[in-house]
């Protein structure tokens, strides 16, 4: 189903089985990446942007939400726009958005799965990022210090009575 629809659409697919068949299962796809990418050196596609450069912080924020996540509101809390308001005054304003939310979910809500249409997703803060180059809006309630799972690996390290460390590497 899933190499009709691709050719229906008139785009390259090639089964990867490097997970079963190590680097000889991913051949075929490593060949089709390199001649696609070999094809758009010599005439990259046009890029197409959620929101004008010229656009005001909010709409900004307001495309990238109804756009790519699928949300019919965007609500700021008063923190969000005070946050705003200091980046304008800052002239911090004009930076990119860069969308901070739950990785669990499109919407603010870790516990919204699949892919959901016409909610309200909330912007509780925005951080000026000066060095990045970015304005952060911040939804939902989470950890900004990525790649972090809940319980630190290091819990599992454990010195054993004969020296040997324990749990220092994956299936250990």
């Amino acid at each position: 189903m899933v190499e009709e629809a691709v050719s229906a659409l008139g785009a390259r697919l090639a089964r990867s089985e490097g997970f079963g068949r190590g680097g000889e299962g991913a051949l075929d796809l490593a060949r089709v990446v390199a001649e696609v990418v070999d094809a758009t050196d010599a005439a990259p596609p046009t890029p197409k942007y959620i929101y004008e450069d010229s656009d005001a912080a909010e709409e900004k924020i307001r495309k990238i939400a109804r756009t790519v996540y699928g949300a019919k509101e965007v609500v700021f809390t008063a923190l969000a726009q005070k946050n705003l308001l200091r980046a304008h005054e800052l002239g911090y304003a004009d930076l990119p958005i860069c969308m901070a939310k739950t990785q669990m979910s499109l919407t603010d809500h870790p516990a919204v799965f699949g892919r959901p249409r016409d909610f309200t997703i909330t912007v509780r803060e925005v951080r000026i990022s000066a060095g990045a180059g970015f304005l952060v809006a911040l939804t939902g309630d989470m950890m900004t210090m990525p790649g972090l799972p809940k319980v630190p690996a290091s819990r599992s390290i454990k010195l054993l009575p004969n020296g040997r460390i324990k749990g220092l590497m994956q299936n250990d």
